[in-house]
Parts: C-alpha cells; structure tokens; sequence
C-alpha cells in the first residue's frame, strides 16, 4: 500500500458542545438535542445494553480478526459468495 500524502491535511475540529450552543442562545442545555457528531439524545438501545453486559467478561481481549461466521452470514444475506464479503475496522483498513 502505498503511503499517502497527509501535507494539506487539515486538524479536525469538534463541533460546539450542547452547552456553548446552549449559553449563546439564552437556552437549558436540556432543552436541546445535538444531532451532530453521531450522537443518539436517546441513549443506547436495550438490546445493546443487555449485549455488553452480556459480554463485559471478555472485553480484556483482542477480537478475533476472521470473522467467519459473521461473513457467511452476510453473503447468504445479500446473495453473495463469501469471498465477496470483506470486513474491515475501519475505512483505512480497506
């Protein structure tokens, strides 16, 4: 893979939190729902709660890196081989 070039790379900057927003415009932080930065003004689901509690004992280790059984379960879903499907952590992986 070849390296990129990060030189006109710009420094990411966080968008203004709820109570900057809040303060400026006279408002109760509560009374605002920030819909940016991916954030859920509801909390995570119940299903989601119960699968890290379910799982908290295990979390001191690596994840497996094949998912095998995740990929098959994908191709079969979209009709796919399952060396269509490739997963990967994150956008730079690919």
């Amino acid at each position: 893979m070849e390296p990129r070039d990060l030189s006109s790379h710009t420094v990411y900057r966080a968008g203004r939190g709820v109570e900057e927003v809040a303060r400026d415009l006279g408002l109760d932080p509560d009374s605002l729902v920030k819909l940016s930065s991916n954030e859920n003004p509801f909390g995570p689901s119940p299903a989601a709660v119960e699968a890290v509690r379910e799982h908290a004992d295990r979390v001191h280790r690596y994840p497996k890196t094949a998912h095998v059984d995740l990929t098959e379960r994908l191709a079969d879903r979209h009709g796919l081989a399952p060396e269509q499907v490739w997963l990967t952590p994150s956008a730079d992986a690919a």
